[in-house]
């Protein structure tokens, strides 16, 4: 005769000083707390990644890049648009939204399609988040192409003569000689 396996709410279990159900109550207590720490595990490996290359590009768990520029959102456009040339690809669309404008490339070359996904949100008048997906296919996200794209915009936006890593520069209209 095969005996059963004990269960959650097998009897043996129960009268064996309800252990059973002493390690399911521990490991439900538990349970949250276990999963914020891989959470805040993952947002902190990923900040980190971020600050040890110096690049100030910040990444989300699945792999979107996004970077805060000190700089008006139509310098950013400008820089954005200037890049996506600079880097042949060409663009497929541009929706502009109550937040800011969304711009849509694709790659060129056809053995691997990308679809680059740049969102620029107005967060003040001087301050505007880049927001960059680059995608193969339905899941595979290209992270290294779209810190590319964020650095390049850096680039050409310290050539225009904004301070990426620094504070808002005063409006034109209030700076003294």
């Amino acid at each position: 005769m095969v005996t059963p396996v004990p269960t959650l709410f097998h009897p043996f279990c129960v009268m064996r000083g309800r252990r059973c159900l002493r390690s399911l109550a521990l490991l439900l207590t538990l349970l949250p707390a276990l999963v914020s720490c891989a959470g805040a595990a993952s947002t902190l490996f990923g900040a980190g990644a971020g600050a040890a290359s110096g690049s100030g590009v910040d990444y989300t768990i699945d792999n979107i890049a996004y970077k805060t520029f000190n700089a008006p959102s139509d310098e950013v456009e400008k820089g954005t648009r200037k890049t996506l040339q600079k880097m042949e690809f060409p663009i497929a669309g541009i929706d502009r939204t109550t937040a800011g404008l969304s711009i849509l490339a694709t790659s060129t070359n056809a053995a691997h399609e990308l679809n680059i996904e740049i969102d620029l949100e107005r967060l003040s008048p001087q301050v505007t988040r880049m927001r960059v997906v680059a995608k193969r296919g339905f899941f595979l996200k290209d992270m290294s192409t779209a810190t590319a794209i964020l650095l390049q915009t850096a680039k050409n936006l310290e050539e225009e003569g904004y301070a990426v890593n620094a504070p808002p520069r005063p409006s034109r209209s209030t700076a003294t000689p």
